[in-house]
């Protein structure tokens, strides 16, 4: 800016020196007009409004950076004909924070749409936030800071392939259907599993009287659980701190296409992730789009641990859960994967897996490739 005043300068003197030597009153016209705009531009600032409103109204994504639509909207009566406004972008899932310049301009009372690059690339909940601009006369020879205390946060969506299912009979079935957990028991009246020797503790609503009477022992009946959900997806935030943001993106990619694969079938389903603040497991009903849409949003602000993976934590927080499969999206492999399937299925969708195994009893690891996962996964059995 001081170059530009130096030019100024420069300009006002050569326009003096021309009035002192031709004395004409054109030679004047030109001094006066010389002397005169830069105190009508410095005018302009600063009268000119002292707040500006900045509207962040969409994201696209590409191979190479993140693309946000701004809209400057010029509140006041006079012109800004120079805006340049630092905007903080952090994404929340990645940790990934840049800071943008816009830069534009805006007529009295009017709005103007801007875009702005980022140098991330990768999916999640980003936080944009404005807090002053800074704004130039017409000349570019003044500024003054104006007032934006603007803050939003934009989805960005993960990359979407097309996963077909293989639905069995099990995850077909009504979700008041005659299924019932193979291990666990049950607390309601229905089947009975067995019956056995009342220990302290049992419902007494669970007592076989008749029975009871007949052998002179207080005899209980072991009910069956019968399953109320059928499918969980799960995303395992848990790393030991090697994976990297675009293997991040390749499993944000799987677990929102499995969840749109599942709404297409019209399957019935929870989402799940732990939540950070308090490692506990957060889970939704998914039972329309804007359930998912909603879900998204929130899970795509989630950042990765360091600390206690998704199967820790469900077998701990979520002894009593009737799943018949749980799916689980992550990069590590965590220890006793056979012991969450309980009596039913897990599935491990494990970014950087070679292969598909078996682990134990009703539990299966899927590998897939950070690059080929839609290949790897173009179908699997749920």
């Amino acid at each position: 800016m001081w170059k530009r005043r130096l030019s100024w300068l420069i300009i006002i003197i050569a326009a003096a020196f021309l009035y002192l030597f031709s004395n004409e009153s054109v030679t004047l016209a030109l001094l006066l007009v010389c002397l005169l705009s830069p105190a009508v531009s410095a005018a302009v600032l600063l009268f000119s409004s002292k707040k500006v409103r900045v509207r962040f109204e969409s994201a696209e994504i590409n191979e190479e950076n993140i693309r946000f639509k701004v809209v400057i909207d010029n509140p006041g009566i006079l012109p800004m004909s120079e805006i340049e406004i630092p905007v903080r972008c952090t994404n929340l899932r990645t940790g990934e924070t840049d800071e943008v310049m816009i830069n534009g301009s805006a007529m009295s009372k009017n709005e103007r749409a801007v875009f702005i690059r980022t140098s991330s690339r990768h999916s999640g909940r980003y936080e944009l936030r404005a807090d002053n601009a800074l704004v130039m006369d017409p000349l570019r020879l003044w500024s003054k800071k104006v007032i934006v205390d603007q803050k939003l946060s934009l989805t960005v969506m993960p990359k979407i392939f097309d996963m077909r299912l293989n639905v069995t009979n099990s995850a077909a079935s009504m979700i008041d259907s005659e299924q019932y957990s193979r291990s666990r028991k049950g607390i309601e009246p229905g089947e009975v599993r067995s019956i056995r020797e009342y220990v302290p503790g049992d419902p007494i609503k669970n007592i076989h009287w008749k029975l009871s009477e007949k052998t002179d022992k207080m005899l209980v009946k072991e009910l069956e659980l019968p399953v109320t959900d059928q499918i969980i997806v799960m995303l395992d935030t848990f790393t030991d701190g090697s994976i990297t943001e675009d293997e991040m993106d390749s499993i944000a990619s799987v677990y929102v296409s499995l969840m749109i694969a599942l709404l297409t079938e019209g399957l019935e389903f929870s989402a799940g992730w732990i939540d950070p603040a308090g490692s506990r497991p957060v889970i939704n009903k998914i039972l329309t789009e804007e359930d998912f849409v909603s879900a998204t949003s929130r899970f795509l602000a989630v950042p990765r641990m360091y600390q206690n993976s998704a199967v820790d934590l469900l077998g701990r927080e979520l002894p009593d859960s009737r799943y018949a499969h749980i799916i689980i999206a992550g990069s590590q492999i965590p220890d006793d994967l056979d012991m969450l399937a309980n009596g039913g299925q897990v599935t491990l969708l494990l970014c950087g897996g070679e292969s598909s195994m078996t682990v134990g009893e009703g539990a299966n690891i899927i590998g897939f490739g950070e690059d080929s996962f839609e290949d790897d996964l173009a179908e699997i059995e749920v």
